[in-house]
């Protein structure tokens, strides 16, 4: 698995606040009790008398868990719907090369296979020193069932990436690609995750201040760096097609975004 491209939503005070770390390719990693999304592991337990017990278990391995939670696709119109809910809103498109040694592919489900770090890379219980886990969320139609005898099983720390990792049914539309960093070493900031490709921005922004600071800073950056270009487009989510239509820069005139005459493509 290699080249990915992963999305991140992020505010635009947040990109200038960040925007030299987001133009080097990291993105921020929160600390799991204050990951935004709350309904990541959802789980319950068939052993009554020992909950309090699983409970103190598992919640010190999950406070060694800092997430960064991307999309797998960029014109997901329920993502971009949720995102123009507090605007403006703002896409970055990062290209993750999975052979390098900061991550691990890790598969919720436990299945042998590909590159799981647990046929390979564990020492007991613990992961190496602040590695990165990727891990694509499995999407189920009921919460996980754990057992005491199960979390030992399977080793603490494995369990508690496997609750980080899975979420119901209803959410798969999000396509989620999950980056965790595991280790008592880490903390939340900003951590190298790939390299930016590529900037959406919702089109009614086009003619803002801050989109004009921010296409002259990507001009300046291209112009000085022997990597590829990052490209700025602008996009039209459409809430009668449920569609979200990608333009390039030239191509987004104003009065199409305006008028609801998207002319160009759905880029799902």
């Amino acid at each position: 698995m290699s080249n990915t491209r992963v999305y991140k939503f992020v505010s635009a005070k947040n990109l200038f606040v960040h925007l030299e770390e987001y133009l080097a390719g990291k993105l921020y990693f929160a600390e799991w009790k204050t990951f935004a999304d709350k309904e990541e592991g959802k789980y319950y337990y068939s052993d009554k008398p020992r909950n309090e017990e699983i409970l103190r278990i598992l919640y010190k391995e999950k406070h060694r868990c800092f997430i960064c939670s991307t999309a797998k696709c960029g014109t997901i119109f329920e993502l971009w719907a949720r995102a123009l809910l507090k605007p403006p809103a703002i896409c970055l498109g990062l290209d993750i090369d999975a052979g390098k040694e900061i991550f691990k592919w890790f598969q919720a489900d436990g299945q042998t296979g590909q590159d799981n770090p647990f046929s390979t890379n564990w020492e007991g219980n613990e992961l190496n020193a602040c590695e990165t886990i990727s891990v694509d969320i499995d999407y189920k139609p009921k919460p996980l069932e754990l057992t005491y005898d199960k979390i030992l099983n399977d080793g603490t720390a494995k369990s508690a990436l496997r609750i980080l990792s899975t979420k119901l049914q209803h959410y798969a539309f999000e396509e989620e690609l999950r980056f965790i960093k595991y280790s008592g070493c880490a903390k939340a900031k900003m951590y190298p995750v790939g390299e930016l490709k590529e900037i959406f921005i919702a089109g009614y922004c086009k003619r803002d201040c801050w989109v004009q600071a921010l296409e002259e800073k990507v001009l300046e950056r291209n112009k000085n760096q022997n990597t590829a270009p990052i490209e700025i487009k602008y996009v039209y989510v459409d809430p009668n097609s449920e569609k979200v239509d990608v333009f390039g820069n030239i191509n987004c005139p104003m009065v199409c975004v305006l008028n609801g005459n998207t002319g160009g493509s759905h880029a799902r």
